[in-house]
Order: C-alpha cells, then structure tokens, then sequence
C-alpha cells in the first residue's frame, strides 16, 4: 500500500484495529530500476546530443577552413596563369619589336646601298674617259668644292656673302649633265603638267637609251601612228589589256633573268640583250592594269644586273598617280632619278628642274630641242616579249599558249624557270590562270602543258 492509498483508506473509514494478513508484492518489481535507468539512459542521450552538437560545430568550421584554402589556392593558380600569359604576351611583343627593328635597319641599309649605287653611276658618267689621275684630281675638287677652305686673304664673311655667290642678271644652274646621268640611270620619272615638254625630253632620252643599243619598249594606248617610228609599241588605240599582259611578263623575265644571272653569271643575262620600257600616261594605268603596282615596284629594284630600265611619264609624282604602286614616298624618293618639267604660265617660260636619288630639285637650263619622231631602224630583239595584238585583236598565226598569249618557246622558258620553285599544278596555275579540278579549263591547260613538256 502507499501512502496514498493509505490516507485515502483514512478518507474513507479506516478501521482502529488492523490485522496483519500477508504481504502483496507489487505487480512490477523493476519499476524503480526502470525509472533509475530511464533517467540514466536520458542523460547520456542528452549528453550523446550535446556531443553531436559539439563535433557539427567544430566539423563547419574545419569545413570553411578547407574551403578558403581550396579557394585560395585556385585564386593563386589563375594568377600564375595570367602572369605566365602575361609574360608569353611580353615576350612575343618583344620579339615583334626586335624584328621591326630588325626590318627597320635592313630598310634603311637597303636604302644607303641604293643611294651608293645611284652616287656610283653619277660618278662614273662624269668621269667617263678620264684617266686615273685626272679622276684622283676631279675627286679632290669636288672635295674641296663641298668643303671649301680659306685661302689667301679671303675671310670667312667672304665665303658667306651670298652677294658673292649669285650675280642676280645670271641664271646659275646647280647640276652638271643631268642628261647623260638620266640616259645611264635604270629609272627615271618625268612628270608635270601638259605642255612642260614631258615628251620633248623623253623622246631625247629614248633616243639617247637606242644609240646605247638598248631595245625600246614603248606602253602607249594614246600612241599616234608614226609617233615612235622604229620602236616597239604596245598598247595603241588604248588597248590596257595589251599593256597588262606585257607588265606580267615583264615581272616573269625579270624572274627568269633573276635566275639565269644566279646560275649562268652576268654574261648570259647579257647575250638577252637590254631593254628600256618606256611607260607613257602612267596615270591611267592604276585603275585599267592589274599588274601595275607590281611592275612599278619591279621596275624600282636595281635592274641594271639583268639589263633592264625604264622612264615613267605622268602628270604627278604622288603614289596615286604613278600608276598604283604600293609603297612610301621615301622609296619613291630615293629610287627616282626625277624630272619636273613646268609648263609656261602667266609669262614666265617653261622651267625644268631635275632630282636625283636622295636629293633635292634643282633647276637645269632647258634645252632647245625638237621632239623626236623618227628614231631609226628597229633593235632586232635577243628575248622576244609579249607579242602584240594586231587591230582586230588577234595575234599572227604561231600557236599561242596560257592566259598570256605566249608562243611556244616562251612558254617552255618561264617552265624552264619556274621549275626549280613551283612543282607542275602550280606552274600550270599560274600560267594558265586555273585551279585544279575537273573542269574543262584545267583539262585544256593540263593537256597543252603535257604537250608542250613532251615535245
């Protein structure tokens, strides 16, 4: 019995006297073990949960450790990545700038070698049949005329009044035969405005090239009948394609003389004999002649090696109108031998100035001169160049072959000398003007091309 049940009993009317009967155990024994290990047993699950608790808290902040480390080491990665192509940026930069540099200074170099060698022929024309002695003293007085000393009485105001240079009702000229060095130079432009005698001078020139016994080529499409009687004419009655094809092959035979000079020596480039193309109107020709750019730019290396010259005709001296040429004006200025002929305005007569490679224009006295018309008996040609198209626009009856309308013997030279730089489908390319394949135009240039090399 417990206590409750005890007072309860009192409630209700407990008797005085009370007879022990027997002892009734209870119905579960264990209940007091199984309070004793419920509270236990709740304990070390508080305590277990506690724990749990503790280990997820310390495990995040272990976990966040980790994290800003992985974070940083890929922070530090991509900022090793970006310093190495950084530093591959810098080194390619300055690799750049080296070999501009390097550009730079061959340019320059190129440009010294071609003022020596323009200084070179202007020198040998103006001692042309002197002896050795009389060449040691025309050095020594250029010497001292470029840098004069003081002599006698003289003063140095006396070598600086320029009252003491120029007589004011004297006309002073200040170069020497710029012709001759103009009929020896590889290319001479001449150039201003109609009625500057631009074709007085060149016909003089031409003249002057042919009593050399070089072959002249003349590029006219406004060319007169009669006008260059004797001479080569290419490109009358304003036949641009004419003209075309010629300054394509005049690019493939400088190839060719190129190579001839590097396996055979100077002798065998001789024997083809020289050749002066002369380009009138050049002007026009930027728009109507796709080899232009390129021929002006051959025209400008040093083409005395393999016998080549020219003398370009226009109406100005600028890029755009001399004929399309890629380039700078520096180049232009220090490859031109150059003409200035002005035309008579507002009373004042016609004035010539010339410059040379390098320099600067000077005034030259103005010839009194007739224009040439008759130039003689032709050059019989060494190396035949493009034939020209007779008034219907065809050629004579020789077979003709490739896009160029060559003969049979100039195709097999420009095969001859492409072989050793172009295998045969770009030689036939490139002659014939088709890409490769199935179609009937590769078919006729294989089958001419195999035809030709068979023969």
């Amino acid at each position: 019995m417990t206590t409750h049940h005890w007072q309860q009993w009192n409630l209700n009317g407990r008797p005085q006297q009370i007879t022990f009967k027997r002892l009734q155990l209870p119905t579960n024994p264990g209940k007091p073990f199984q309070a004793a290990w419920g509270f236990v047993s709740f304990g070390i699950a508080g305590w277990m949960l506690r724990q749990l608790q503790f280990n997820e808290n310390q495990k995040s902040k272990w976990d966040k450790l980790a994290s800003d480390r992985d974070s940083a080491i890929a922070q530090i990665d991509s900022q090793i990545e970006i310093m190495e192509v950084n530093k591959d940026l810098e080194l390619s930069a300055n690799e750049n700038a080296v070999v501009i540099q390097q550009a730079e200074l061959l340019g320059e170099v190129e440009v010294k070698l071609t003022q020596m060698e323009a200084a070179e022929i202007i020198f040998d024309a103006e001692t042309a049949g002197m002896t050795d002695e009389q060449k040691q003293s025309y050095v020594e007085f250029i010497r001292n005329q470029q840098s004069p000393f003081l002599t006698g009485t003289q003063t140095l105001e006396q070598t600086i009044n320029p009252h003491d240079k120029v007589d004011g009702s004297n006309n002073q000229y200040l170069t020497p035969d710029w012709f001759t060095h103009a009929v020896d130079y590889f290319c001479v432009l001449i150039w201003g405005g109609q009625g500057g005698g631009k074709t007085t001078a060149l016909s003089h020139l031409v003249q002057g090239k042919k009593d050399k016994g070089q072959r002249i080529v003349i590029l006219d499409p406004h060319a007169a009948k009669g006008q260059w009687s004797g001479l080569e004419v290419i490109g009358p009655g304003l036949d641009y394609e004419a003209i075309d094809d010629f300054m394509g092959w005049y690019e493939e035979e400088s190839k060719r003389r190129y190579q001839l000079l590097r396996n055979e020596g100077e002798e065998a480039v001789r024997k083809l004999g020289a050749i002066c193309v002369v380009a009138e109107e050049l002007t026009n020709y930027a728009k109507r002649c796709k080899n232009s750019g390129d021929f002006i730019q051959a025209c400008l290396s040093d083409n005395r090696k393999i016998f080549f010259s020219a003398i370009f005709i226009s109406h100005g001296r600028t890029l755009a109108l001399t004929g399309g040429s890629q380039g700078t004006a520096k180049t232009r200025d220090d490859s031109f031998l150059e003409l200035h002929c002005i035309a008579p305005t507002g009373g004042n007569d016609r004035k010539w100035e010339i410059k040379y490679p390098g320099g600067d224009f000077s005034p030259v006295p103005v010839p009194d001169w007739e224009v040439i018309y008759d130039f003689g008996e032709p050059i019989e040609p060494e190396s035949e160049p493009l034939n020209q198209r007779d008034a219907n626009g065809s050629s004579e009856d020789t077979p003709r072959f490739t896009q160029f309308n060559l003969t049979k013997d100039q195709v097999l030279g420009l095969i001859n000398s492409l072989n050793s730089e172009l295998n045969q489908t770009e030689i036939i390319e490139r002659l014939w003007g088709c890409s490769k394949g199935g179609s009937a135009a590769w078919k006729k240039a294989y089958s001419e091309f195999k035809k030709l090399t068979s023969l």
